[in-house]
């Protein structure tokens, strides 16, 4: 990551890598994808949701599909990644606002001042709470959003 005056943008050789990463052939080559994905998923609303056919190769090795599924989310989450937006700085002056989203199978939420992201979040929901009602998975993504942010080195 790069840091600016009032600014976090992904750092350009990082951009680079993944501009030139050739489409994964098995599902080591998927990981070494996603390592380098996850270390910029602040950037991307919704990356986890957008990932899981990737996630899931990872764990649980199986051929790649070309032009399936999985090559469909490598490019999405690539051109994503590759015009990845700047993360404004939190000016402790002014009121933050968090906007939360929630469906059936995920949850997320993007912390915000003036209108512009400072942080994304996103996460797989799994046991009971796929079974919350809406309303309730966006408290969630909520409460879950502000435990994973408390701390983060740059609020």
């Amino acid at each position: 990551m790069r840091m600016g005056k009032d600014r976090v943008e992904v750092d350009e050789e990082k951009v680079k890598a993944i501009r030139e990463w050739p489409t994964p052939k098995n599902a080591s080559k998927v990981g070494s994808f996603h390592a380098l994905a996850s270390f910029c998923r602040r950037f991307i609303k919704d990356f986890t949701t957008i990932a899981v056919p990737l996630n899931d190769l990872v764990k649980n090795p199986i051929a790649f599909e070309r032009g399936g599924t999985q090559e469909k989310v490598f490019k999405e989450l690539k051109g994503k990644l590759t015009n990845a937006p700047s993360l404004i700085l939190p000016n402790f002056v002014k009121t933050f606002e968090i906007k939360c989203d929630a469906s059936g199978l995920d949850i997320g939420a993007i912390l915000m001042q003036d209108g512009k992201p400072l942080m994304c979040f996103s996460e797989k929901l799994s046991g009971a709470s796929l079974n919350y009602f809406t309303y309730d998975k966006e408290l969630f993504a909520l409460v879950h959003a502000l435990e994973v942010w408390d701390g983060q080195e740059n609020l």
